[in-house]
Protein backbone atom coordinates (compact mmCIF):
# COMPACT_ATOMS: atom_id res chain seq x y z
CA UNK A 1 0.00 0.00 0.00
CA UNK A 2 2.90 2.08 0.72
CA UNK A 3 4.68 1.50 -2.40
CA UNK A 4 1.05 1.98 -3.98
CA UNK A 5 1.08 5.87 -2.29
CA UNK A 6 4.03 6.48 -2.67
CA UNK A 7 4.14 5.78 -7.07
CA UNK A 8 1.05 7.78 -6.97
CA UNK A 9 2.57 10.62 -5.36
CA UNK A 10 5.40 10.72 -8.05
CA UNK A 11 3.24 10.62 -10.42
CA UNK A 12 1.23 13.66 -9.42
CA UNK A 13 4.63 15.50 -9.12
CA UNK A 14 5.49 14.67 -12.14
CA UNK A 15 2.14 16.09 -13.65
CA UNK A 16 2.06 19.16 -11.91
CA UNK A 17 5.85 19.72 -13.10
CA UNK A 18 5.14 19.07 -16.07
CA UNK A 19 2.11 21.37 -16.01
CA UNK A 20 4.51 24.42 -14.33
CA UNK A 21 6.91 23.59 -17.26
CA UNK A 22 4.64 23.88 -20.37
CA UNK A 23 5.65 26.86 -22.43
CA UNK A 24 2.18 29.27 -22.76
CA UNK A 25 1.56 30.24 -26.38
CA UNK A 26 3.58 33.36 -26.86
CA UNK A 27 6.73 31.08 -25.35
CA UNK A 28 5.73 29.00 -28.52
CA UNK A 29 4.89 32.33 -30.89
CA UNK A 30 8.40 33.06 -29.86
CA UNK A 31 9.79 30.06 -30.90
CA UNK A 32 8.36 30.82 -34.32
CA UNK A 33 9.79 34.50 -34.33
CA UNK A 34 13.52 33.00 -33.46
CA UNK A 35 12.69 30.42 -36.19
CA UNK A 36 11.70 33.50 -38.82
CA UNK A 37 14.87 35.26 -37.45
CA UNK A 38 17.35 32.41 -38.36
CA UNK A 39 15.67 32.07 -42.25
CA UNK A 40 16.96 36.06 -41.82
CA UNK A 41 19.93 34.73 -41.12
CA UNK A 42 20.07 31.99 -43.89
CA UNK A 43 19.00 34.16 -46.03
CA UNK A 44 22.18 36.77 -45.38
CA UNK A 45 24.12 34.22 -45.92
CA UNK A 46 23.18 32.74 -48.89
CA UNK A 47 23.38 36.01 -49.83
CA UNK A 48 27.18 36.31 -49.57
CA UNK A 49 27.46 32.47 -51.03
CA UNK A 50 25.51 34.13 -54.05
CA UNK A 51 27.52 36.84 -54.60
CA UNK A 52 31.22 35.00 -54.38
CA UNK A 53 29.95 32.26 -56.47
CA UNK A 54 28.95 35.07 -59.71
CA UNK A 55 31.98 37.16 -58.42
CA UNK A 56 34.58 34.19 -59.22
CA UNK A 57 32.32 33.00 -62.10
CA UNK A 58 32.82 36.52 -63.84
CA UNK A 59 36.59 36.80 -63.13
CA UNK A 60 36.88 33.40 -65.10
CA UNK A 61 34.95 34.37 -67.90
CA UNK A 62 36.37 38.02 -68.03
CA UNK A 63 39.30 38.89 -70.66
CA UNK A 64 41.80 37.82 -70.72
CA UNK A 65 41.32 34.34 -70.34
CA UNK A 66 44.59 33.49 -68.35
CA UNK A 67 45.63 31.28 -65.28
CA UNK A 68 42.19 29.49 -66.11
CA UNK A 69 43.14 26.70 -64.03
CA UNK A 70 43.33 28.83 -61.00
CA UNK A 71 40.04 30.77 -61.90
CA UNK A 72 38.51 28.00 -62.08
CA UNK A 73 39.58 26.32 -58.85
CA UNK A 74 37.95 29.77 -57.19
CA UNK A 75 34.80 29.28 -59.10
CA UNK A 76 34.33 25.25 -58.05
CA UNK A 77 35.30 26.13 -54.49
CA UNK A 78 32.37 29.28 -54.66
CA UNK A 79 29.85 26.58 -56.29
CA UNK A 80 30.27 24.13 -53.76
CA UNK A 81 29.62 26.97 -51.20
CA UNK A 82 26.47 28.47 -52.71
CA UNK A 83 25.33 25.00 -53.23
CA UNK A 84 25.78 24.33 -49.10
CA UNK A 85 24.32 27.95 -48.42
CA UNK A 86 21.12 26.96 -50.42
CA UNK A 87 20.73 23.81 -48.42
CA UNK A 88 21.23 25.54 -45.74
CA UNK A 89 18.37 28.32 -46.47
CA UNK A 90 15.66 25.53 -47.24
CA UNK A 91 16.08 23.68 -44.27
CA UNK A 92 15.49 27.15 -42.43
CA UNK A 93 12.56 28.01 -44.31
CA UNK A 94 11.42 24.35 -43.89
CA UNK A 95 12.11 24.49 -40.61
CA UNK A 96 10.43 27.88 -40.02
CA UNK A 97 6.74 26.62 -41.93
CA UNK A 98 7.21 23.81 -39.35
CA UNK A 99 7.46 25.44 -35.87
CA UNK A 100 4.94 27.89 -37.77
CA UNK A 101 2.59 25.43 -38.19
CA UNK A 102 2.49 23.53 -35.49
CA UNK A 103 2.07 27.06 -33.31
CA UNK A 104 -1.26 27.99 -35.05
CA UNK A 105 -3.16 24.44 -34.94
CA UNK A 106 -2.15 24.97 -31.31
CA UNK A 107 -3.54 28.24 -31.10
CA UNK A 108 -6.23 27.30 -33.29
CA UNK A 109 -7.52 24.32 -31.28
CA UNK A 110 -6.79 26.46 -28.27
CA UNK A 111 -9.59 29.11 -29.61
CA UNK A 112 -13.13 26.95 -29.25
CA UNK A 113 -12.40 26.32 -25.80
CA UNK A 114 -13.54 30.27 -25.13
CA UNK A 115 -16.58 30.78 -23.18
CA UNK A 116 -17.14 34.44 -23.75
CA UNK A 117 -17.98 34.57 -27.51
CA UNK A 118 -16.54 38.42 -28.07
CA UNK A 119 -13.14 37.27 -26.80
CA UNK A 120 -12.75 34.32 -28.89
CA UNK A 121 -13.84 36.32 -31.97
CA UNK A 122 -10.98 39.24 -30.86
CA UNK A 123 -8.86 35.97 -30.27
CA UNK A 124 -9.24 34.28 -33.99
CA UNK A 125 -8.32 37.69 -35.05
CA UNK A 126 -5.28 38.05 -33.40
CA UNK A 127 -4.35 34.53 -35.45
CA UNK A 128 -5.76 35.04 -38.47
CA UNK A 129 -3.39 38.79 -39.22
CA UNK A 130 -0.58 36.66 -37.53
CA UNK A 131 -0.90 33.82 -40.03
CA UNK A 132 -1.51 36.15 -43.22
CA UNK A 133 1.86 38.12 -42.26
CA UNK A 134 3.41 34.46 -42.05
CA UNK A 135 1.60 33.38 -45.45
CA UNK A 136 3.16 36.27 -47.36
CA UNK A 137 6.86 35.44 -45.56
CA UNK A 138 6.42 31.75 -46.76
CA UNK A 139 5.53 33.05 -49.94
CA UNK A 140 8.37 35.86 -50.73
CA UNK A 141 10.79 32.56 -49.26
CA UNK A 142 9.49 29.89 -51.64
CA UNK A 143 9.58 32.11 -54.56
CA UNK A 144 13.10 32.73 -53.64
CA UNK A 145 14.07 29.01 -53.17
CA UNK A 146 12.15 28.36 -56.63
CA UNK A 147 14.95 31.45 -58.54
CA UNK A 148 17.57 30.23 -56.30
CA UNK A 149 17.23 26.74 -57.28
CA UNK A 150 18.00 28.05 -61.14
CA UNK A 151 21.00 29.65 -60.52
CA UNK A 152 22.40 26.89 -58.43
CA UNK A 153 22.02 24.49 -61.35
CA UNK A 154 22.88 26.65 -63.65
CA UNK A 155 26.32 27.35 -62.08
CA UNK A 156 26.83 23.61 -61.78
CA UNK A 157 26.37 22.96 -64.90
CA UNK A 158 28.48 25.55 -65.98
CA UNK A 159 31.39 24.56 -64.06
CA UNK A 160 30.22 20.92 -65.65
CA UNK A 161 30.97 21.79 -69.01
CA UNK A 162 34.15 24.18 -68.02
CA UNK A 163 35.70 21.37 -66.08
CA UNK A 164 35.80 19.20 -69.18
CA UNK A 165 37.28 22.09 -71.73
CA UNK A 166 38.90 24.45 -69.60
CA UNK A 167 40.55 26.24 -73.01
CA UNK A 168 40.36 29.75 -73.85
CA UNK A 169 38.02 29.22 -76.69
CA UNK A 170 36.45 26.71 -74.43
CA UNK A 171 35.61 29.85 -71.54
CA UNK A 172 34.86 32.35 -74.76
CA UNK A 173 32.27 30.06 -75.78
CA UNK A 174 30.24 30.17 -72.21
CA UNK A 175 30.15 33.61 -72.12
CA UNK A 176 26.52 33.67 -73.60
CA UNK A 177 25.93 30.69 -70.66
CA UNK A 178 27.21 33.19 -67.86
CA UNK A 179 25.11 36.03 -69.08
CA UNK A 180 22.08 33.89 -68.27
CA UNK A 181 23.58 33.24 -64.90
CA UNK A 182 23.96 37.16 -64.80
CA UNK A 183 20.11 37.57 -65.13
CA UNK A 184 19.13 35.31 -62.11
CA UNK A 185 21.88 36.68 -60.11
CA UNK A 186 20.26 40.11 -60.62
CA UNK A 187 16.76 38.58 -60.00
CA UNK A 188 17.67 37.11 -56.52
CA UNK A 189 19.69 40.21 -55.69
CA UNK A 190 15.93 41.85 -56.33
CA UNK A 191 13.77 39.44 -54.31
CA UNK A 192 16.16 39.34 -51.28
CA UNK A 193 15.54 42.63 -49.65
CA UNK A 194 11.64 42.21 -49.89
CA UNK A 195 12.05 38.82 -48.57
CA UNK A 196 14.14 40.09 -45.26
CA UNK A 197 11.38 42.82 -45.20
CA UNK A 198 8.32 40.34 -45.05
CA UNK A 199 10.36 37.74 -42.99
CA UNK A 200 11.17 40.88 -40.24
CA UNK A 201 7.17 40.92 -40.36
CA UNK A 202 6.39 37.79 -39.35
CA UNK A 203 9.16 37.80 -36.57
CA UNK A 204 7.58 41.45 -34.97
CA UNK A 205 3.89 39.74 -35.59
CA UNK A 206 4.97 36.24 -33.89
CA UNK A 207 7.44 38.14 -30.95
CA UNK A 208 6.11 39.59 -27.57
CA UNK A 209 10.06 41.75 -27.63
CA UNK A 210 8.43 44.32 -29.60
CA UNK A 211 9.72 45.33 -33.18
CA UNK A 212 12.97 44.74 -34.58
CA UNK A 213 14.93 45.87 -37.21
Amino acid sequence: MRTRIHLAGLAFLAAALATGCASKGYQRSEQVSDSIHGTVAAVDAYGTSRKDSFDSMCALVAEPLDNLPAKFEAFNTSVDRVVSADGSLRGAVASMKSTAGARFQAWGRENVSYSDADMQIQSQKFRAEAAEVFRKAAQDSDAMLECSAGFVAYLSDLRKILSNDLTPKGVAGVSGFAAKARASNDRLDEMARPTRVSLGAAADAMSSKGTTD
